[in-house]
């Protein structure tokens, strides 16, 4: 059973209210907000690596979901332009962005989703989740999950493989690194929370 690892935490905290809302009815698609356009406009400007191009995504994306909000307009847009100035200033060189991945680790729950840019650094590579950073980030079950994963993905050892998280306007970079035993816990959590979740799942109290 695939689990995003966006729904990681929850299902940690409350197994049994995931499962009913993972499996509940389907309410359509959601309605982009000012946070998911910025997050496509940041993701076209790694595909094409064009800043112009990014900032016309944006303003195409906000006139077709009839955003209406000139204050929250004009500061989405200056966070993309300061998302860019941070990047082609602090010399970071992006290898992927969007990148797919999905940890088995043969137990009933499979770590599916994505990282938002992977970057190449002195001491290897660093996943980078954007967004606002949750309080404890470092605590969470997915972090050392999602190293281990990108680990496995672009095929390098863990000590050169970071995990981190960043604001969508670039500020806030903060980075972490797990010891191979910490991740080896995480993996005996994840396995023991996947066991949890199947007699769930098969009507065990």
């Amino acid at each position: 059973m695939k689990i995003s690892h966006k729904q990681l935490e929850e299902c940690r905290q409350q197994p049994r209210q995931w499962l009913v809302n993972v499996t509940g009815s389907y309410a359509g698609p959601r309605r982009l907000g000012y946070a998911q356009v910025l997050q496509l406009a940041i993701q076209r400007y790694h595909k094409d690596d064009s800043a112009a191009g990014a900032r016309q995504h944006l303003a195409t994306l906000m006139a077709r979901a009839n955003f209406q909000n000139a204050v929250r307009v004009s500061l989405t847009e200056t966070s993309l332009d300061s998302y860019i100035d941070w990047h082609s200033t602090s010399g970071t060189v992006t290898a992927d962005h969007r990148a797919r991945l999905l940890l088995d680790l043969q137990g009933y729950l499979v770590l599916s989703g994505e990282v938002s840019r992977v970057d190449i650094t002195p001491e290897g590579y660093r996943g980078i989740l954007l967004g606002v950073p949750p309080r404890g980030w470092r605590d969470q079950l997915r972090m050392p999950l999602l190293q281990r994963a990108l680990s496995r993905k672009y095929v390098r050892p863990l000590n050169e493989i970071s995990i981190g998280v960043q604001d969508l306007d670039g500020s806030g970079l903060e980075i972490a690194r797990f010891t191979s035993r910490r991740i080896t816990e995480a993996e005996r959590e994840f396995l023991d929370l996947g066991q949890r979740v199947r007699e769930l799942v098969a009507g065990a109290p």
